[in-house]
């Protein structure tokens, strides 16, 4: 199933994500422009909302799919295809229905507290608001559910890098058909519509790939997955599923949360002096999440078929890598940051150069703890890693809203730090415990420079 050898693997995959990030950039930078020009700020922000608030629904789903999709991996690597017919089908079985009734219930929900969205998505018509609200739910819950099981059987079999190009051309798509809504002088409803129709179209040609490339794993449909659906896999897996729900609520408080207090205990002119210095001291994490998401399908492959040496290897690779590019972006921007904020922010807002150098640190030490967490996540292991993240960032953000009061911004870039430091402590020994590796040995590779151009040998070793 999966063909070629892990460098050719890893460049292939390394290649797809380094083309994801450059489309994702190009279409976030051309996006804001292009809203605007079409429709005024309030509606911009309506939309927002809108796009925001069903979102969080998707990370349900996206739990149970990220589980399932890496067990089917591991079982890849004990070549289990009987396995992988098996957890895929309760996947989508178990998903679809749930999806389907968590689409009843929070459509019934909008229609009961309309008047309370509609007072809150003012600039928009009550019947327009509820539509949309709806429509983006169908598109989180039932089609992109759809769309991300059958990417997520493509990274199962070998496919990974087709799964990356499909999401790419996925953006691409919706860009495509929102442009071209607005461009019809569309309202909101016209532009939930493109991003329905643009997916629906991804959904389909995804679905295609893998009874094309895999014909074994999707020979039929619903009856073919009803016969292979099994409650004891569902069980089995609904525990790390349940434990991973914990990883995007800790993402969302130290992401909002942080925005959050530096609003409310430090005033609202804090706010973007707070954002904008945090988006500088993290343009290091892009790059790091591409190693680390390319790294974690091996991972999974390696573990399952029982190589420790590969995970070992995969896992010192990894960690390297991240820290030594940390390291130098952390460099550069510290050097260059105090020159590109004035510029970036039009001369409007001040940088806090101790605020600026706490998230520096911030963010190097959450490029190690996330790289070294990737282990634990391609194993399913991730309990302890989502429940202290969780804990890390609630205790980050009780830090932040004691002393953000006296020292401004620099306390709740403070609080981002002891958030950074409390899952490092958790998360690097636990990794190095799976791996089997030793603190020492694991750091002297670590800080060694590297000239890390990630050497694979020819016996699949590699220079840590």
């Amino acid at each position: 199933m999966f063909s070629g050898t892990l460098k050719q693997r890893m460049t292939r995959a390394l290649t797809a994500h380094a083309g994801e990030q450059i489309v994702g950039v190009a279409l976030q930078v051309a996006t804001v422009p292009m809203y605007l020009h079409y429709w005024d700020s309030a509606t911009y922000g309506a939309w927002l909302m809108i796009w925001t608030i069903p979102v969080h629904l998707m990370q349900f789903d996206a739990s149970f799919g990220f589980v399932s999709i890496n067990d089917m991996t591991m079982q890849a690597g004990m070549s289990d295809r009987e396995a992988m017919v098996r957890v895929y089908h309760t996947a989508w079985v178990g998903g679809t229905l749930f999806n389907l009734l968590l689409l009843v219930l929070t459509a019934l929900v909008i229609v009961m507290v309309g008047p309370l969205l509609t007072t809150l998505l003012r600039p928009l018509e009550p019947q327009e608001a509820i539509t949309a609200l709806i429509l983006m739910c169908v598109l989180v819950l039932v089609i992109q559910q759809q769309l991300g099981l059958a990417c997520g059987a493509l990274r199962t079999t070998g496919n990974y890098p087709l799964s990356v190009f499909l999401g790419s051309v996925v953006r691409v798509l919706e860009f495509a058909a929102v442009m071209i809504a607005l461009a019809c002088s569309g309202g909101v409803v016209a532009v939930v519509a493109a991003h329905i129709a643009a997916r629906t179209v991804a959904m389909i040609a995804a679905v295609a790939a893998v009874r094309r490339l895999t014909p074994w794993l999707f020979p039929g449909f619903v009856a073919h997955g009803l016969r292979h659906f099994d409650s004891r896999e569902l069980r089995r897996l609904l525990r790390p599923a349940a434990s991973y729900l914990l990883w995007p609520i800790g993402q969302a408080l130290n992401g909002e949360g942080f925005v959050l207090v530096a609003g409310m205990v430090c005033g609202p002119a804090a706010v973007p002096v707070f954002t904008t210095a945090r988006t500088l001291a993290r343009l290091s994490l892009q790059m790091t999440m591409v190693v680390r998401s390319s790294l974690l399908p091996e991972m999974s492959l390696a573990h399952g078929a029982g190589q420790l040496e590969t995970v070992r290897m995969l896992h010192g690779c990894g960690c390297r890598a991240a820290w030594w590019t940390g390291v130098a972006a952390t460099i550069i921007t510290a050097a260059l940051g105090p020159v590109i904020h004035p510029l970036w922010t039009c001369g409007q807002l001040g940088l806090d150069t101790t605020a600026f150098a706490l998230l520096l640190g911030s963010t190097l030490l959450h490029v190690v703890w996330s790289t070294a967490s990737g282990v634990l996540f391609a194993a399913n292991y991730h309990q302890r890693t989502a429940v202290a993240f969780f804990l890390a960032s609630m205790i980050g953000l009780a830090v932040a809203t004691a002393i953000a009061g006296a020292i401004g911004v620099t306390g709740v870039a403070l609080g981002m730090l002891v958030v950074d430091i409390i899952v490092l402590a958790v998360v690097l020994p636990q990794s190095l415990a799976f791996c089997g590796l030793g603190a020492s040995s694991f750091m002297r590779a670590l800080l060694r420079p590297p000239w890390f151009s990630l050497q694979f040998k020819r016996n699949g070793g590699v220079d840590v």
